[in-house]
């Protein structure tokens, strides 16, 4: 069988059209050349596919309740097609089922496929949450799993790993590692050496931990898509960092509750935040329509950190959400809330909501659920208002913001139609909404109808006016819709940050410590994507080139904790991908510059875009289905984008008229933070600023410079990572759908992890567990009177000496390193160890059925003698028993003749007997007769002589 990886590990993974890995084992191996062994070269392999034990209970295919699986087929794989050339080992035990791990790091072969099975596994175990190269990832269970966010569970995280200081922070190391990610290589095992599962408490806890011990600010980054449970991982995260402080307080004390005020106020400002910025989708019925990055703020009183303020900060707000196109989703909650209020509240708002519903207004329509989290719209109105109240918002504030809001669902009813003197003009059709709205604004109807109709376009010293057509009518009313709703969002964040942060400086220093939380959404993936898309991908490629780096230097550092030499291994370099976006002639610099000129269109741009970066490898050059159409190659996959209109967008231009009206409105709202806007410029005036300004008022442009801000900001500080997984669309427990799980360990940059980690030593084992699973290829003695450490060098450095390292990019022949407390394998090396052992085993495993196969024949030769036997003395005792009944019968037979002998003789004498006594009765009888007469005879005579 040589030394083919195959023939090596029977049990490997195949690829599937519908599961995208299967199980299976090898059961033959094909060669070109069958009777050379010199010459020949494996060309396939047929492999029989093995069914888990819960596969039906556990997974579900991504379009049907049941996919079948058919167990023991044989499959014809071939191995000369790239994707087929080395496929995934599988993790078992010693029956042959997979293995899974809270800590993938424990399993012998860390791939796509192991770690699919493995978070399979544990998401039909509802254990949520999982370990893979510094990463923690959490399922989303789709149900409450009792106990598992329970009080007690979090002090049992806090007393494990703050309060009884079972993890030693070196302050000095934590210095060399700022802007590294941790948690990976720290060590979470307790005193007793049990280890700690893993847990979002865990997280929380190791970040408060590494704030109080160095000095180093925290940073704590979440991902995921929609529906992954992402925004309620950050809420849970806030709630534990708020609440560790209280347990080292007394309930008596003034710090305790002074520290719950303030926990409780970033807590209220967060649920605000959703009100304002989630919405209910198809995947998700509290989606997070925005990424937010919070600072909390802590003061240490010598010992532990307290809770004393927050801010965040808000990026890439999905503002087309308030247009609501998708009859399956809903807009923002806080529409829904505001109109499921009673009409009592509604008529102290503004009485043109009175007696109004879903339906009553365009933007909204009655889609989606009616409840969020099992609770009607009307109980979160209040829990809105009661977390206004807890923020300082008085009733005439919340009024204020409530109205604008009202404005932004009035502006949505109103409509358009050509006007019958001219088709290239447009007329407002509904006069009623208008005049509500120009109620609600507090503006003429005139200067409304103006600025949505029609534009001002200045040349040289003159001013025209320009009617708008319908769709050019409909499109600024919906563009100064999304205007005053950002700007109400931005109000709203501005104005929980002023509540919440804390602008004291401690004494002595110069900025509060602090943990800071991301939230951002994951890498998204459409047919053809759009510009949010851009937008938000471009921010998952910042953050994993971030992680990237943080898990090559995981890598080294691990590498260099454990004593080993290490000879060579590649560096990390820019991704081509960002140079692609970032870089002079990159995609952001052409994008503004086309915003800049007046006639640039999108077929301009993608022309220019693929002209100046031909030679960069993420830009798809070949021609696509339009030609407003490009292709990136990202971190997780290969997308399309449309860029027909990422120039407007872009620019997110908004008319002087519409800005005009929205300053001139009465809502304090909505015209001051329009006078903010007006004031931050939106590059509608070219002559007066230079062209770098204006390019980077747009919205990549901003966006570019936010990122750039926040990744300076988390690289001075020591990072965690959470990626939130969706483990299947219908949102049910325990079931699994393979497809959408692969495709987010991709996007969530975990198999790229991987393969940074696989450059060099791809498996890896602790001493004992390596010592304990190989000791049977060796002599006993060779594992005597040493520590682990010792035994195994010389028992790996004995299995693997005859052992070449192949299809390496590394310039080192070592097959395997020793550590201090680990032994790593280069690639090939475990899978040849495995052979071995499973040589050893199938030897040992035939011993062993021979010694059993004896005994159990032997068990039945002696049941079956014994059997013989009794069946032998039951045939001897029936035919004795036969014998001795016959002779009974034969002797009474006889007795009871001669008996019957003795009796006639007996009948015959006592006949005789009778007869002789007869005849002397006869006898004596005529005797005395004879006698009788004469004396009577006698007798008469004397009478007669009386």
């Amino acid at each position: 069988m040589g030394s083919d990886d195959d023939e090596k590990k029977p049990y490997i993974f195949v690829r599937d059209t519908e599961y995208g890995w299967i199980p299976a084992e090898v059961s033959e191996v094909h060669y070109t050349d069958e009777n050379d062994v010199r010459k020949r070269k494996k060309k396939a392999i047929t492999v029989r596919t093995l069914k888990p034990y819960n596969w039906d209970e556990s997974t579900q295919f991504e379009e049907s309740d049941a996919y079948p699986f058919e167990e023991n087929q044989n499959l014809w794989i071939n191995t000369t097609l790239p994707a087929n050339a080395k496929l995934p080992s599988q993790n078992v035990d010693d029956q042959g089922h997979i293995l899974q791990a809270a800590d993938l790091a424990d399993l012998g072969f860390v791939n796509e496929a192991s770690i699919l099975y493995s978070l399979k596994e544990r998401n039909y175990s509802l254990k949520p949450y999982s370990k893979v190269n510094g990463i923690l990832v959490s399922l989303n269970p789709f149900k409450r799993i009792d106990g598992l966010y329970a009080d007690k569970k979090r002090e049992e995280y806090a007393n494990n790993l703050i309060f009884e200081n079972t993890i030693d922070f070196d302050a000095e190391k934590e210095k060399d590692l700022v802007g590294r990610g941790s948690f990976a290589g720290e060590s979470l095992a307790l005193a007793d050496g049990t280890s700690i599962e893993p847990h979002i408490f865990q997280i929380s806890c190791l970040a408060y931990k590494g704030l109080i011990s160095t000095p180093l600010d925290q940073s704590i980054l979440v991902s995921g898509e929609s529906g992954s449970g992402k925004t309620y991982a950050v809420k849970l995260l806030m709630e534990d960092l708020a609440a560790y402080y209280s347990m080292t307080q007394s309930s008596e004390t003034s710090d305790k509750s002074s520290g719950q005020a303030v926990a409780s106020r970033v807590l209220k400002a967060n649920e605000i935040l959703e009100a304002f910025g989630n919405a209910q989708t198809i995947r998700n019925e509290n989606s997070s329509r925005f990424s937010k990055f919070v600072k909390l703020q802590f003061k240490s009183d010598g010992q532990y950190m307290a809770l004393i303020g927050s801010s965040a900060t808000a990026y890439v707000l999905e503002k087309s959400r308030i247009l609501n196109s998708n009859s399956r989703e809903r807009n923002y909650h806080i529409f829904y809330r505001l109109l499921a209020a009673d009409n009592q509240f509604k008529r102290s708002i503004w009485e043109g909501l009175v007696d109004t519903d879903k339906n009553s207004f365009q933007y909204i329509g009655a889609h989606g659920k009616p409840e969020v989290d099992d609770k009607p719209d009307s109980d979160h109105l209040q829990d809105t208002i009661d977390a206004m109240t807890t923020m300082g918002l008085s009733d005439e504030q919340r009024r204020t913001i409530f109205r604008a809001v009202c404005i932004v669902l009035q502006i949505g009813n109103i409509n358009f139609e050509e006007d019958p003197s001219d088709s290239s003009k447009s007329k407002i059709n509904s006069p009623a909404e208008l005049i509500k709205l120009s109620d609600i604004m507090e503006i003429p109807i005139q200067e409304i109808e103006s600025c949505l109709t029609s534009r001002l376009v200045k040349a040289r010293n003159e001013t025209f006016t320009v009617h708008l057509k319908v769709s050019d009518a409909r499109q600024s009313r919906d563009t100064l819709a999304k205007s005053i709703y950002s700007s109400i969002f931005d109000y709203m964040v501005g104005m929980l940050n002023d509540a919440t942060e804390d602008k004291s400086k401690p004494s002595g220093e110069e900025r509060a410590p602090v943990i800071n939380l991301l939230d951002i959404f994951g890498f998204e993936s459409y047919p053809t994507c759009l510009f949010e898309q851009l937008c938000i991908n471009y921010a998952n490629e910042k953050i994993q080139a971030k992680y990237t780096e943080d898990n090559f230097n995981i890598v080294l550092n691990e590498f260099r904790d454990e004593k080993i030499d290490i000879l060579e291994i590649p560096g990390i370099g820019e991704p081509e991908v960002l140079a692609l976006l970032e870089r002079r002639s990159g995609l952001i610099t052409i994008l503004n510059d086309k915003c800049i000129q007046a006639s640039s269109t999108a077929k301009n741009f993608v022309y220019q875009l693929k002209q100046l970066n031909v030679n960069n490898p993420c830009l798809i050059q070949n021609k696509l289905a339009r030609p407003t159409e490009f292709g990136i190659k990202h971190y997780a996959a290969t997308l399309t984008y449309d860029a027909e209109l990422f120039i407007p967008r872009n620019k997110e231009a908004i008319s002087d008229e519409l800005m005009k009206c929205a300053i001139n409105c009465s809502n304090e709202v909505v015209s001051t933070q329009s006078k903010k806007t007006l004031g931050g410029g939106d590059g509608a005036k070219v002559s007066r600023r230079g062209k770098s300004s204006i390019a980077a008022s747009f919205v990549l442009g901003k966006f570019q410079r936010q990122l750039k801000t926040l990744m300076k900001i988390i690289e001075q500080t020591k990072t965690y990572y959470v990626r939130c997984i969706k483990p299947n669309t219908r949102h049910v427990p325990k079931i699994t759908d393979h497809k959408t799980t692969l495709d987010q360990l991709t996007t969530a940059g975990l198999v790229e992890a991987l393969n940074i980690s696989q450059n060099y030593f791809q498996s890896s084992y602790v001493h004992s567990k390596a010592i304990e699973r190989f000791q049977a290829l060796t002599e006993p003695r060779i594992l005597r009177g040493s520590d682990d450490k010792d035994c195994a060098e010389r028992l790996f450095g004995m299995l693997l000496s005859q052992f070449v390292v192949t299809d390496s990019a590394i310039d080192d022949s070592r097959s395997h390193a020793v550590g201090l407390t680990k032994i790593y394998f280069r690639g090939g090396s475990l899978e040849y160890l495995e052979a071995k052992r499973k040589v050893v085993q199938t030897d040992a495993i035939i011993i062993l059925q021979r010694f059993f196969r004896k005994v159990i024949k032997r068990i039945r030769f002696l049941a079956f003698k014994k059997a013989a036997l009794m069946v032998q003395a039951f045939e001897r005792k029936r035919k004795t028993r036969m014998l001795y009944l016959k002779k009974v019968k034969i002797c009474r037979r006889i007795q009871c003749l001669y008996r019957g002998y003795l009796g006639r003789n007996v009948v015959y004498q006592l006949k005789r007997h009778n007869a002789a006594v007869r005849i002397q009765t006869c006898y004596r009888g005529k005797s005395v007769g004879a006698e009788v007469v004469l004396i009577l005879k006698a007798a008469k005579k004397n009478l007669r002589f009386c």
